[in-house]
């Protein structure tokens, strides 16, 4: 069972970041590093307040 982002320590959400990274340079050859950083963290940040939000309503 895969936990919640929003229950992950920093180090793992740093793991989680440098793996959807990664996945994205795979998808998007032409983009930086800075920018392929920021279209995981946002994806990470996205995940996260959906889980918030998902706990709030519950």
């Amino acid at each position: 069972m895969q936990k919640r982002i929003t229950e992950m320590s920093i180090l793992e959400k740093v793991d989680l970041i440098g793996q959807k990274q990664k996945k994205l340079q795979e998808k998007y050859k032409n983009l930086s590093k800075g920018e392929l950083f920021s279209i995981a963290c946002n994806e990470v940040k996205k995940i996260e307040e959906q889980e918030g939000k998902y706990f709030e309503y519950r």
